[in-house]
């Protein structure tokens, strides 16, 4: 049996100076001292199914709603994205960002015409 020379590469360290962990091709996750290998690794065992939400249950809102009821909606549910879906089906991801972005830019444009 032909013995495999062990990896001298560095350690992945993430963005906040603390290892991390490869959980896939795309996903590095950072590892500080409170957060122990077995959560990481029940993590990466779990499947997405088991902790996302049921369509039923899902808070959206339809293309055709105001700006102002998904402000109320996302404050009522203390959410910060709703899901666009006319008809049920999922066209965009509605964020705060979003409705800041066009609260900033109505201001904008209401300072420059003054």
């Amino acid at each position: 049996m032909k013995r495999v020379a062990s990896s001298t590469r560095p350690p992945l360290v993430g963005p906040f100076g603390h290892r991390a962990i490869r959980v896939g091709r795309l996903l590095d996750i950072e590892i500080g001292l409170d957060v122990s290998w077995l959560f990481v690794l029940a993590l990466a065992a779990t499947p997405v199914a088991a902790i996302m939400i049921r369509r039923e249950r899902l808070a959206t809102i339809s293309g055709d709603e105001s700006l102002w009821e998904a402000v109320k909606r996302m404050d009522d549910l203390g959410v910060n994205q709703l899901p666009v879906t006319p008809e049920g089906r999922l066209i965009r991801i509605l964020t705060r960002e979003h409705l800041l972005r066009v609260l900033r830019n109505q201001m904008d444009l209401d300072q420059g015409s003054r």
